[in-house]
Protein backbone atom coordinates (compact mmCIF):
# COMPACT_ATOMS: atom_id res chain seq x y z
CA UNK A 1 0.00 0.00 0.00
CA UNK A 2 3.16 2.23 0.70
CA UNK A 3 4.12 1.96 -2.57
CA UNK A 4 1.06 2.23 -4.34
CA UNK A 5 0.58 5.75 -2.60
CA UNK A 6 4.42 6.58 -3.10
CA UNK A 7 3.45 6.43 -7.01
CA UNK A 8 0.23 8.07 -7.06
CA UNK A 9 1.66 10.91 -5.33
CA UNK A 10 4.80 10.79 -7.56
CA UNK A 11 3.12 10.51 -11.14
CA UNK A 12 0.37 13.28 -9.81
CA UNK A 13 3.12 15.52 -9.22
CA UNK A 14 4.39 15.08 -12.57
CA UNK A 15 1.57 14.14 -15.02
CA UNK A 16 -1.98 15.27 -15.81
CA UNK A 17 -4.34 13.69 -17.53
CA UNK A 18 -6.64 15.20 -20.28
CA UNK A 19 -10.26 13.63 -20.80
CA UNK A 20 -12.51 15.25 -24.17
CA UNK A 21 -10.15 18.10 -24.40
CA UNK A 22 -10.21 18.95 -20.65
CA UNK A 23 -7.66 18.47 -17.62
CA UNK A 24 -8.19 15.98 -15.19
CA UNK A 25 -6.13 15.40 -12.06
CA UNK A 26 -5.13 12.20 -12.37
CA UNK A 27 -6.44 11.30 -9.18
CA UNK A 28 -9.72 10.60 -10.38
CA UNK A 29 -8.06 7.30 -12.40
CA UNK A 30 -6.82 6.40 -9.25
CA UNK A 31 -9.56 6.86 -7.34
CA UNK A 32 -11.76 4.96 -9.79
CA UNK A 33 -9.84 2.35 -9.90
CA UNK A 34 -9.75 1.72 -5.64
CA UNK A 35 -13.36 1.86 -5.88
CA UNK A 36 -13.82 -0.37 -8.94
CA UNK A 37 -11.16 -2.77 -7.24
CA UNK A 38 -12.73 -3.20 -4.10
CA UNK A 39 -16.31 -3.77 -6.02
CA UNK A 40 -14.66 -6.30 -7.71
CA UNK A 41 -13.15 -8.46 -5.02
CA UNK A 42 -16.95 -7.93 -3.10
CA UNK A 43 -18.35 -9.12 -6.28
CA UNK A 44 -16.16 -12.13 -6.86
CA UNK A 45 -17.02 -13.31 -2.90
CA UNK A 46 -20.42 -13.09 -3.86
CA UNK A 47 -20.46 -15.34 -6.71
CA UNK A 48 -17.87 -17.76 -5.56
CA UNK A 49 -19.11 -17.75 -1.42
CA UNK A 50 -21.21 -20.74 -1.94
CA UNK A 51 -18.71 -22.30 -4.19
CA UNK A 52 -15.90 -22.09 -3.14
CA UNK A 53 -14.31 -22.08 0.64
CA UNK A 54 -11.75 -19.67 1.04
CA UNK A 55 -11.80 -19.09 4.98
CA UNK A 56 -14.01 -15.72 4.46
CA UNK A 57 -17.37 -14.73 3.99
CA UNK A 58 -18.62 -12.25 2.32
CA UNK A 59 -19.47 -10.19 5.28
CA UNK A 60 -15.94 -10.49 6.14
CA UNK A 61 -14.67 -8.94 3.08
CA UNK A 62 -16.61 -6.13 2.53
CA UNK A 63 -15.89 -5.32 6.52
CA UNK A 64 -12.18 -5.55 5.48
CA UNK A 65 -12.77 -3.47 2.26
CA UNK A 66 -14.99 -1.08 3.91
CA UNK A 67 -12.66 -0.58 7.18
CA UNK A 68 -9.87 0.32 4.68
CA UNK A 69 -11.98 2.96 2.78
CA UNK A 70 -13.10 4.24 5.71
CA UNK A 71 -9.95 4.93 7.26
CA UNK A 72 -7.39 5.74 3.92
CA UNK A 73 -9.93 6.92 1.15
CA UNK A 74 -13.04 8.43 2.90
CA UNK A 75 -14.14 10.71 0.47
CA UNK A 76 -14.59 7.71 -1.85
CA UNK A 77 -17.06 5.67 0.73
CA UNK A 78 -20.40 7.24 -1.23
CA UNK A 79 -19.14 5.88 -4.75
CA UNK A 80 -18.07 2.77 -3.45
CA UNK A 81 -21.22 2.01 -1.52
CA UNK A 82 -23.49 2.88 -4.81
CA UNK A 83 -21.08 0.61 -6.51
CA UNK A 84 -21.67 -2.57 -4.04
CA UNK A 85 -25.83 -1.83 -4.60
CA UNK A 86 -25.15 -2.99 -8.39
CA UNK A 87 -26.01 -6.38 -9.62
CA UNK A 88 -22.74 -8.52 -8.90
CA UNK A 89 -23.03 -9.55 -12.88
CA UNK A 90 -22.69 -6.17 -13.64
CA UNK A 91 -19.68 -5.39 -12.62
CA UNK A 92 -16.75 -5.31 -15.16
CA UNK A 93 -13.81 -7.15 -12.61
CA UNK A 94 -10.90 -5.37 -13.01
CA UNK A 95 -10.82 -3.98 -16.58
CA UNK A 96 -11.01 -0.06 -17.54
CA UNK A 97 -14.42 0.67 -18.39
CA UNK A 98 -14.17 4.40 -17.75
CA UNK A 99 -13.11 7.45 -20.46
CA UNK A 100 -10.09 7.45 -22.80
CA UNK A 101 -7.68 9.29 -21.38
CA UNK A 102 -4.46 11.02 -22.57
CA UNK A 103 -1.22 11.20 -20.33
CA UNK A 104 0.67 14.13 -20.35
CA UNK A 105 3.37 16.20 -18.68
CA UNK A 106 2.37 18.23 -15.78
CA UNK A 107 3.15 22.00 -17.25
CA UNK A 108 4.66 24.54 -14.79
CA UNK A 109 2.44 26.98 -15.16
CA UNK A 110 -0.49 25.22 -15.66
CA UNK A 111 -2.84 26.74 -18.07
CA UNK A 112 -5.81 25.02 -17.65
CA UNK A 113 -8.65 24.56 -14.78
CA UNK A 114 -8.34 20.60 -13.45
CA UNK A 115 -10.99 19.38 -12.65
CA UNK A 116 -11.21 16.60 -9.69
CA UNK A 117 -14.00 14.91 -10.98
CA UNK A 118 -16.07 14.09 -14.01
CA UNK A 119 -19.79 14.88 -13.92
CA UNK A 120 -20.80 12.04 -16.49
CA UNK A 121 -19.09 9.49 -14.37
CA UNK A 122 -18.23 10.87 -10.51
CA UNK A 123 -16.01 9.46 -8.31
CA UNK A 124 -16.77 11.52 -5.32
CA UNK A 125 -20.48 11.41 -4.72
CA UNK A 126 -22.32 13.70 -2.62
CA UNK A 127 -23.73 12.04 0.27
CA UNK A 128 -26.51 14.89 0.97
CA UNK A 129 -28.00 13.60 -2.68
CA UNK A 130 -28.06 9.70 -1.85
Amino acid sequence: MWCYQLFRSWFNWHYILKIRGKGLNPSYIFNRSIIRFGTAICSYMKRWEKKVSIGLTLKQVMVIILDHICHKWQDLLGAFEQLLRVDASEVHWFLWNGPQFHILSQPQGQAWTELQDLPEDPVYEDLADG
